[in-house]
């Protein structure tokens, strides 16, 4: 008994050695996890957004070939807005951009200046296609000193950008070579001239060379000024002419014909008048006998 009790004694030892090892191993694997898990950094994996770019061409004449003015990164799948008209003839004095192109030559597709875009693709190349800017030029044409244009002291409207008033009383657009283009008024171009009515335009100030109607649609292949033409108003001719008849006169229903008073209408117009010398003698001759022209006497 004694012999087992020894080995008894030697397993609870081992088995409280085991028991403490196993304790402290996991511990200190808790205090490992735990150390871990403060020190971990978890990282999301974002794909790139792709980009792309949208180049706007011009032509330079010092290159003489089309080189990129300006540039637009854009993202595929949002709207895009095309550079503006405006914008783009701030870059290219003397010309008015017409359209936006895909080809350098006009023969890819076109695209209109500030027009959408909707849900971009991809980058795109566009070329400017260009018109030259001509002038029309309105004048008020008045020499009255007492005239005063309403905007000509106004600097924002000097300023105007397209339509733009100068201190000679005239009114100016720019407009594309080949363009259709509506004539406007003179109220529209801010001139007014009291005692006078406008009348049109001409090309020249007295008024000597071609007439435009406002509102009539020219075609422009070169500047042109325009000179307002003037008529006072107490200078119109009357609406009615002067009826020669006066109105307050009785009106004949049966008038006289002057033919009435031919001779020849009276039915005894056709008579001979009475021959005297046929006239039988009268109981006043006395008897005397009548001599005839051969000497004979008739009694």
């Amino acid at each position: 008994m004694r012999k087992y009790g020894k080995y008894l004694l030697i397993l609870c030892v081992c088995l409280i050695l085991l028991l403490t090892s196993v304790s402290v191993y996991a511990l200190e694997r808790k205090v490992f996890f735990t150390h871990v898990a403060r020190s971990v950094h978890f990282y999301v994996a974002v794909e790139p957004v792709p980009t792309a770019y949208v180049n706007y061409h011009m032509f330079d004449e010092t290159e003489d070939d089309f080189i990129v003015v300006h540039a637009d990164k854009v993202t595929p799948g949002e709207d895009y807005t095309i550079l503006s008209a405006d914008e783009a003839n701030a870059l290219n004095a003397g010309y008015l951009l017409l359209l936006w192109n895909t080809e350098a030559d006009g023969s890819g597709e076109n695209y209109l200046p500030g027009a959408i875009i909707f849900e971009i693709e991809d980058g795109i190349d566009l070329y400017a296609q260009w018109a030259e800017a001509l002038i029309i030029t309105y004048h008020a044409n008045t020499d009255d000193e007492e005239y005063v244009s309403p905007d000509e002291n106004d600097p924002d409207a000097l300023a105007g950008a397209v339509a733009r008033y100068s201190l000679d009383i005239s009114y100016a657009i720019e407009a594309a070579a080949g363009e259709n283009h509506k004539l406007i008024t003179a109220k529209d171009a801010g001139f007014m001239r009291e005692g006078y009515i406008f009348i049109g335009w001409n090309t020249e100030k007295d008024g000597s060379g071609d007439d435009y109607a406002p509102g009539a649609v020219i075609t422009l292949t070169e500047s042109i000024d325009l000179y307002a033409q003037w008529k006072a108003i107490g200078d119109e001719p009357d609406q009615q002419e002067e009826d020669p008849t006066d109105p307050t006169d009785p009106i004949n229903d049966d008038p006289v014909d002057p033919s009435d008073d031919d001779p020849t209408d009276d039915p005894n117009a056709g008579d001979s008048p009475e021959d005297p010398s046929n006239e039988l003698p009268d109981g006043n001759n006395n008897g005397e006998s009548s001599a005839n022209p051969s000497g004979e006497t008739t009694p």
